[in-house]
């Protein structure tokens, strides 16, 4: 929340959904004592994907259930946390860059079932570390739909975790175990 308040200001909009209504609405209460956004609880997966420039989805789900990304807007960017949501074959239809290719194309991700499918990996265009040293651009073209899948970002892990910590000292709560780190 921290990004998208620096990023947007205070005129950006969430659409939270959950297929358990309750953990929605709960989540858009924690996000609005916390930022001055406008939260609204979505009805749909499809009215997120329809509605908003720029997507996360994260969810502990076994397979692909999201068919078809056809409804979203031009220039979309879907951050595919959970890289077990998307249909492969909805995946080849886009402009697919992945964090590590060979930590994400294992463990039946909707990646890795094309890759089955398929014999090869063409259809991942690059990684976010060549986009993040210049080496591609993030998108092939401003309307293309970008799909973004990572699966296993060890500094966003070390990122949240210095977070927490500074956040559990700073609050005088938690407890340290000496060596755990190790």
């Amino acid at each position: 929340m921290r990004y998208l308040q620096a990023a947007y200001g205070d005129g950006w909009r969430l659409l939270v959904f959950d297929i358990v209504e309750e953990r929605a609405r709960a989540f858009a209460a924690r996000v609005r004592e916390f930022a001055p956004a406008a939260v609204e609880v979505a009805t749909s997966t499809e009215a997120v994907l329809h509605a908003a420039p720029l997507v996360s989805i994260a969810t502990n789900t076994p397979s692909p259930h999201i068919d078809s990304l056809a409804g979203c807007p031009k220039g979309a960017t879907i951050l595919h946390m959970s890289v077990r949501d998307i249909a492969p074959e909805e995946i080849e239809r886009h402009d697919n860059v992945v964090d590590d290719p060979d930590h994400v194309l294992r463990v039946n991700t909707s990646l890795h079932l094309l890759e089955q499918r398929h014999g090869h990996r063409k259809f991942i265009r690059t990684t976010l570390g060549d986009v993040l040293r210049g080496r591609q651009p993030g998108r092939r073209a401003s309307d293309d739909l970008v799909v973004y899948s990572q699966f296993g970002l060890g500094i966003l892990d070390i990122a949240v975790a210095a977070h927490v910590r500074a956040s559990a000292e700073k609050a005088g709560i938690g407890t340290w175990i000496p060596g755990f780190h190790r």
